[in-house]
């Protein structure tokens, strides 16, 4: 592979990949479709919270 190393640098060098100027346009356009998606209604998750404590609570840990 060491040998043939200039011919591999050459044909990168012949390559004009503008791939990475494409990123900024696709992500504008999954945020687009994001933001006209509609939102679901916020979940509480307090219920959740509350089992989580009163489990500490039994294990005996302190709650901060």
């Amino acid at each position: 592979m060491i040998a043939r190393l200039p011919e591999f640098r050459s044909s990168v060098a012949r390559i004009h990949n503008r791939a990475v100027f494409e990123i900024p346009d696709i992500l504008e356009r999954i945020l687009a479709d994001e933001r006209a998606r509609p939102q679901p209604a916020a979940r509480s998750i307090a219920p959740q919270r509350s089992r989580a404590a009163e489990f500490i609570r039994q294990l005996g840990a302190p709650i901060r």
